[in-house]
């Protein structure tokens, strides 16, 4: 589940021996949330013809991937600096624009991290740390993750995860907002279904 309290009280009165588990995919989303929120807020400290603005707003897709991930070897041309540079050192380059970005940026990565490796003692050294110097919101998510400990915990002990169903409800989303509404249900099903069998074959031909 997600840390909606109403869920978690309808749990614990139907099923009250049931080990209650917060969903990795809305604790990532929450982290990364609050360093989005960071970042848009140091960007407009800038002016938008300034180099550190334009970066800061160029380069969102960055941030939001694993540092592991970003490449550090080979080089692009980056219009936005006239220069050639890897994905890591736009990272590097750009949370130097405020101390408290660089601090927020490498918390959410040491989360990220934690989540993914499934390493319950990092995650829980983060959670229960108050003396990291990170941003206001990323703050307020260790406060609400440590109000409920053991369930944000199990997300590392158990490996359910609803992140492929709310793939699936964003497509649905998706789907309605570019035909600017449905009038019919069946056929808003039909296109639905079609649109899975495509991903399908495309991951299949893939491989």
């Amino acid at each position: 589940m997600d840390l909606n309290s109403y869920y978690r009280d309808i749990i614990r009165k139907v099923f009250p021996k049931a080990q209650i588990v917060i969903d990795r995919f809305h604790l990532v989303q929450m982290v990364n949330r609050s360093f989005n929120q960071l970042r848009i807020q140091t960007m407009k400290h800038y002016e938008k013809h300034l180099m550190t603005y334009r970066l800061l707003k160029s380069s969102w897709k960055l941030y939001i991937k694993s540092y592991d991930d970003l490449e550090k070897t080979k080089v692009f041309y980056n219009r936005h600096l006239r220069d050639r540079l890897t994905e890591e050192n736009i990272i590097t380059d750009d949370i130097q624009a405020s101390p408290l970005l660089t601090n927020t940026y490498w918390s959410t990565q040491g989360f990220r991290k934690a989540i993914k490796e499934h390493d319950g003692q990092s995650l829980k050294e983060m959670i229960i740390n108050d003396d990291q110097d990170v941003c206001e919101a990323l703050s307020t998510n260790y406060r609400t993750f440590r109000e409920h400990l053991q369930a944000v915990m199990n997300a590392t002990k158990y490996h359910y995860s609803n992140g492929p169903l709310e793939g699936v409800n964003r497509k649905i989303k998706q789907i309605i907002r570019t035909s600017y509404g449905v009038r019919n249900y069946h056929n808003l099903v039909i296109r639905i279904k079609l649109q899975q069998i495509t991903v399908k074959k495309s991951k299949n031909q893939a491989k």
